[in-house]
């Protein structure tokens, strides 16, 4: 092969290789995800899938981000720590990229990520976002991410709880409603408390019909102080012509 076959054989190969990356972002199953992910780990050699993974931590997409996880998982280990940690620690690159990074290497890679390696990021609370964003979108196909999600925060002091309930904020309304009904089953009253009045405002708010429909529920599986909270908020949001219907 001569050196310009080469380079267009080489220049082909990235081409496709970049298509069938971002196609794992339309995968319409976690099998579908995985079989894609393999297939990607035994075609193409390390540097190249490095390369283009590289080139879309940025993304917004949560299942692009997820894919690529799972394909970091199979490769060699170091290496990808290796490339991974270099956006990470890249002030050059984009909050977005250098949260993925950070995300992927401990969420995937199970690997250390230093404290003060993020700490110039712009918005302290950017990387518990995106894993909320990504749990959000995990929960709609499987509905068990949400509850894992949940529990997790339950091990956390209350400041976390808070924090979480704080980036739940910055979720629409339809995204609000499970995970505030699972956080209102929290033992600590407080944060079960700031659940249930964060849901009776999302009720109100257009597009909270969800939210209205949690908030009855609750009614029904709280302990009694917390389950007079719930009927006060239905009550107020009735005299306003929120009304749940069945």
């Amino acid at each position: 092969m001569s050196d310009s076959d080469g380079i267009i054989h080489t220049f082909q190969q990235r081409r496709q290789l970049e298509e069938e990356l971002d196609a794992l972002a339309a995968t319409n199953s976690q099998a579908a995800l995985q079989g894609a992910v393999r297939r990607l780990a035994e075609r193409y050699p390390t540097a190249l899938l490095l390369a283009a993974i590289t080139r879309r931590l940025g993304t917004s997409n949560s299942q692009l981000r997820g894919g690529m996880g799972q394909l970091c998982t199979l490769l060699p280990a170091a290496e990808t720590a290796d490339a991974l940690r270099t956006v990470a620690g890249n002030r050059q690159k984009s909050p977005q990229e250098r949260t993925t990074a950070a995300l992927i290497l401990q969420r995937f890679l199970e690997q250390p990520v230093p404290p003060g390696l993020l700490a110039d990021l712009a918005g302290a609370e950017e990387a518990p976002y995106q894993s909320l964003l990504e749990a959000v979108a995990e929960g709609k196909r499987n509905r068990h991410v949400l509850l894992e999600y949940v529990a997790q925060m339950q091990e956390h002091p209350v400041d976390v709880a808070f924090m979480v309930l704080r980036l739940i904020d910055r979720l629409p309304p339809a995204d609000e409603a499970e995970l505030l009904r699972l956080i209102a089953h929290d033992a600590r009253r407080p944060v079960a408390h700031a659940a249930i009045e964060r849901l009776a405002t999302a009720a109100a708010a257009p597009g909270g019909e969800a939210c209205l429909r949690s908030l009855q529920t609750l009614v029904y599986s709280l302990l009694p102080e917390e389950a007079g909270l719930v009927e006060r908020n239905l009550r107020k949001l009735q005299f306003s012509g929120r009304r749940y219907t069945p």
